[in-house]
């Protein structure tokens, strides 16, 4: 009998460790596999990115690393996409440490995903801890009144950072915001 119980105490300590050790390795793969988590804010001079119909908007995209509880990585080589309804026209993005990286749609409009018109900025590094990324937007709104839904795609060297969603909204010139 007492063989039996101390067969079984080796037993309950062996598991034991070996649970806590196979834990340990999850969470290190864990840790070790993990994507950069980017928050992105958009921005503008209007409140609610409400804006005149026929007007010449300027955004502010934020992007930041945010991280996780378990894991920080940064966001290497960072592209984002930012597309506009089809009834917007993109003029410019401007983005770097001091907005010195411009790209321009002059002649050619890049089509994207429901047939939206998108602009690329690349090459974006974002660091859990410091401060995140301004890229400038301009575009010009329709003359007509109406919601228009946008959305910028991130994606980095480490994998897919998200998409955020925003709504850019044409009013008529004499028309109040509410």
């Amino acid at each position: 009998m007492k063989l039996d119980l101390v067969i079984s105490i080796i037993n309950l300590v062996v598991s034991t460790l070996t649970s806590i050790f196979i834990g340990y390795i999850t969470f290190l793969t864990l840790r070790f596999t993990a994507k950069p988590l980017v928050r992105f804010e958009i921005r503008s001079t209007v409140p609610a990115l409400t804006f005149d119909a026929g007007s010449l908007a300027k955004l502010w995209l934020h992007c930041e690393n945010v991280g996780r509880w378990y894991a920080r990585p940064a966001a290497t080589n960072l592209r984002l996409y930012v597309n506009f309804d089809s009834l917007l026209e993109p003029i410019s993005l401007k983005y770097g440490s001091q907005l010195e990286r411009l790209e321009q749609h002059v002649h050619v409009v890049r089509r994207g995903k429901r047939n939206s018109k998108y602009m690329k900025a690349s090459g974006i590094q974002l660091f859990f801890g410091e401060p995140g990324e301004e890229v400038e937007i301009e575009v010009k709104l329709p003359a007509e009144a109406g919601r228009h839904r946008c959305w910028v795609s991130g994606y980095s060297d480490e994998g897919d950072c998200g998409i955020y969603e925003f709504v850019v909204e044409c009013r008529r010139v004499n028309q109040r915001v509410r």
